[in-house]
């Protein structure tokens, strides 16, 4: 198959990119070329900008059998990629679109495990608008989905992964707990580290489009990817520090108390994804969680980091410590040592 990706420099991209490769097909990466696309497997590369409608259809004349819309964010970014791929998806082409749970939290009421709804004006927002960065993106990303699912005769795919995490990008927000790690010195670990997460490996990810590509029962269907099992946030950094080598020393705190000295971790839903639909008609074996998280932490154990990526990795650490020491002094706990 030929199967043309807009972005794929990155995290989410490459992993697909490289997905197909593997698998035999031939890729095509549409990027606006500022990021040299490394760890990308064999594939060629067209340059352009996702926003700019004519850059796009000079991108569609090449007879795509799959568009994979990696970084559409919106309405209007879906608009551009129907308007230019519309006469390849009227004939053969597949669409395939990278969503996000964070639909999910428009909901308003949740049944968990949340499963696929239907596709249509049935799906119940909230009547507000959005109060949060992640209310923002899953009403973008949910208006984006349903100018696609009410487009009719074109074939399309549509994706919801939960919190992506892996090795090749250090902007995966689990690195901002890895990092703390390996720098040494104590946790604030939020609510005791009960919070319940799930996670989505990247690598199933993108073994998901490739094998949604070979089936046409996946044609016009959503599909949740995520882990199969049930995990909390100290099971995950407990995890990580066990891949890592590292004795953890935690301090635990209440969210409320913390914001984002919390870790990113906590801003985000409990939403809890039902992964059956995936499983069952595209054969996806989901990741078990030890192994996923065994891979992420010892690429990000051995990657060279600099000064540049650690500045942003640990920022408002020196702060984040100075309360730790706070919160001993006040429960009366050993005092921790200045580092």
């Amino acid at each position: 198959m030929k199967v043309i990706i807009l972005g794929g420099t990155k995290f989410i991209g490459r992993a697909i990119a490289n997905a197909f490769v593997n698998d035999g097909h031939s890729v095509t990466l549409f990027t606006r070329g500022l990021a040299k696309p490394t760890g990308v497997l064999h594939h060629n590369h067209i340059y352009g900008d996702r926003n700019n409608l004519d850059d796009l259809r000079r991108a569609s004349t090449q007879g795509w059998d799959v568009i994979v819309d990696n970084i559409g964010t919106d309405r209007r970014s879906m608009e551009l990629a129907l308007e230019a791929f519309r006469g390849q998806l009227q004939k053969r082409s597949h669409f395939f679109f990278t969503s996000s749970a964070s639909v999910y939290a428009l909901l308003n009421n949740q049944t968990q495990p949340v499963k696929e709804p239907a596709t249509d004006s049935s799906f119940l927002m909230r009547s507000e608008k959005p109060t949060s960065l992640l209310h923002s993106l899953g009403q973008n990303k949910l208006e984006a989905e349903r100018l696609l699912t009410l487009s009719p005769n074109i074939n399309f795919t549509i994706f919801r992964p939960h919190r992506v995490v892996g090795p090749g990008h250090l902007e995966n927000h689990a690195f901002w707990y890895m990092a703390r790690l390996l720098s040494g010195g104590p946790i604030l670990l939020s609510d005791g580290g009960v919070r319940n997460l799930q996670f989505t490996f990247v690598n199933d990810l993108a073994k998901a489009y490739v094998l949604a590509a070979k089936i046409t029962k996946s044609n016009r269907r959503t599909y949740n990817i995520a882990q199969r099992e049930t995990t909390s946030l100290s099971d995950f950094i407990n995890e990580s520090a066990l891949n890592l080598g590292i004795k953890p020393d935690y301090v635990p705190a209440p969210s409320r108390w913390l914001g984002s000295l919390g870790g990113p971790f906590t801003k985000i839903t409990s939403t809890f994804l039902d992964v059956s639909r995936a499983t069952k008609e595209l054969g996806l074996k989901p990741s078990p969680f030890k192994n996923f998280i065994r891979i992420t932490a010892q690429w990000f154990r051995d990657y060279p980091l600099h000064e540049s990526d650690l500045k942003l990795l640990l920022s408002n650490r020196k702060t984040e410590i100075h309360l730790c020491r706070l919160l001993c002094f006040a429960r009366k706990l050993p005092l921790i040592p200045r580092g």
